[in-house]
């Protein structure tokens, strides 16, 4: 698991300065973290709302509330 990380983290690396050398404009890097973010703004709510969806059909959901007695 550690070596992939590593090895896609250096392609990715490799990858974005071959372009931004390419084309010489660093905006694309901006561009990629503007995509990420969208990404993960639709993809945490959207995880989040599915796994109580089916922990509520499971009925292993549990809210917080407990009993007085």
């Amino acid at each position: 698991m550690f070596v992939s990380a590593i090895s896609g983290s250096s392609i990715g690396t490799f990858l974005i300065l071959k372009t931004v050398q390419k084309y010489k404009r660093v905006s694309f890097i901006v561009l990629l973290l503007a995509i990420t973010m969208v990404i993960s703004l639709i993809g945490i709510p959207l995880y989040g709302i599915l796994n109580t969806v089916d922990q509520i059909e499971n009925g292993s959901m549990k809210y917080g509330f407990n009993a007085f007695c």
